[in-house]
């Protein structure tokens, strides 16, 4: 199927997500999909060095069935698990950390500066 075909339904899609309710919007909000959403980031960072790793491995284990179901499945869960692992022991601390100082930091010197200089218009 080819993706051009979907447009015409993508506005039905977001206009039911955005009202909410029943169906998609309550299945995304299941405590395991958030936790997949939360774990998205480094999932995206994550699998390619993970899929180095995991064929490399296959090729010292000298394991055959590198594209079968089980192999893939045995990769997802890693990967999953592991992107997981990331959020909650470095990007979860390192956010709260920067919430924390950033509130306490001044204002950059870029944004004083913008407040006192005149734009082109007032000097006339």
């Amino acid at each position: 199927m080819q993706v051009g075909r979907c447009t015409p339904i993508q506005p039905v899609i977001f206009i039911g997500l955005a009202l909410g309710g029943v169906g998609l919007p309550g299945l995304l909000s299941l405590t395991w999909m958030v936790a997949l959403g939360q774990a998205s980031y480094g999932l995206y960072i994550l699998h390619i060095p993970l899929l180095a790793y995991f064929a490399s491995s296959e090729r010292i284990l000298k394991v055959g069935t590198r594209f079968g179901w089980v192999p893939f499945c045995t990769y997802s869960a890693i990967c999953i698990g592991v992107s997981y692992l990331v959020f909650l022991l470095y990007e979860e601390p390192s956010r709260a950390f920067l919430l924390r100082h950033l509130k306490k930091a001044p204002l950059p010197r870029s944004f004083h500066l913008a407040k006192t200089y005149p734009t082109e218009e007032a000097s006339g």
